[in-house]
């Protein structure tokens, strides 16, 4: 699944409310791929988060789009489980790609040579 929810800044600390603060541009829009799934269903609308993204649209265009890299709810009544953080794992290809290089090597030149 790739979830895409809107999120705005929270009331000011005396709570009211001002025309500014209902302006829907002042929203942004957070992508989220199906490792958030379980964060994400938990949350409602006045939920308050804390997220991490990296920019996804167009930099500069009126409604930019981030893709979602970590989040935390900190104010839901069910916490997150088993941490309060969900952090998007990430696939290190170079390092995947330098270990099998490395196999290989060791695998074919063992008796004569071996890789760093």
């Amino acid at each position: 699944y790739k979830f895409e929810i809107t999120v705005g800044m929270p009331p000011g600390a005396d709570g009211a409310r001002s025309r500014e603060d209902d302006d829907g541009t002042k929203d942004i829009v957070l992508r989220a791929s199906s490792e958030f799934q379980g964060v994400l269903l938990g949350l409602r609308q006045g939920s308050l988060v804390e997220f991490s993204t990296i920019l996804e649209g167009r930099l500069g265009s009126k409604w930019p789009v981030f893709e979602l890299k970590a989040i935390s709810c900190l104010n839901c009544l069910a916490q997150l489980a088993p941490a309060r953080r969900h952090v998007k794992a990430e696939h290190d290809w170079r390092s995947t790609v330098h270990g099998a290089t490395k196999f290989a090597f060791d695998f074919f030149f063992f008796p004569f040579l071996s890789a760093a």
